[in-house]
């Protein structure tokens, strides 16, 4: 199974337009930074660039990225609204409060976007989506930096990876890891 390291800003649902106004300045950014090849990409995957092992502490096996035995992909997920994106964890996850598994979080995630509410399927508890604690295998926003192939738990990103995405966005950023897109 292949799974991702995604990126993502923290913010408001008044600002998930304004974050697709500011990509430019995000794709200029990570270019600036070696982190991305500089090529126009009409899908918004790019190759990755020779400064990417700069900005991510890799743990374990991931390393073969730098040796050429894989071949990283840098993609960018922009929607025009809020969206949960992840759910596929290495972690168990599970509901609040009554500590039932969560089956299929990928699925709760996608309804989030029209019924930010879930439901305890053994238990009938409920509550808001965010109460959930998604034990850094999802995330809310309305842009995404996803790099794969990475392997869960051994790719950190770097301060200074923060520090570049704050600075071009002006947003606070978290990360997380899932299963990768397609």
């Amino acid at each position: 199974m292949v799974y991702s390291l995604y990126l993502y800003p923290h913010l408001s649902q008044e600002g998930a337009v304004a974050l697709s106004l500011k990509k430019s300045a995000i794709i200029k950014s990570l270019t600036d930074n070696l982190i991305i090849e500089c090529q126009e990409s009409t899908l918004n995957r790019y190759s990755a660039g020779k400064g990417l092992m700069e900005f991510i502490t890799f743990l374990g096996c991931s390393p073969s990225l730098s040796d050429g035995e894989i071949e990283p992909e840098i993609k960018i997920h922009v929607y025009d609204q809020i969206t949960g994106v992840g759910g596929d964890s290495v972690n168990t996850l599970r509901f609040p409060a009554c500590k039932h598994l969560i089956k299929e979080p990928a699925t709760l995630l996608q309804q989030s976007i029209n019924h930010p509410y879930w439901q305890c399927p053994e238990c009938s508890n409920e509550g808001h989506i965010e109460q959930i604690n998604w034990r850094k295998s999802a995330a809310f926003s309305s842009l995404f930096i996803e790099i794969t192939p990475i392997f869960p738990k051994e790719a950190i990103p770097t301060d200074a990876l923060f520090s570049l995405l704050n600075i071009s966005s002006q947003l606070e950023w978290g990360w997380f890891y899932s299963k990768s897109s397609q």
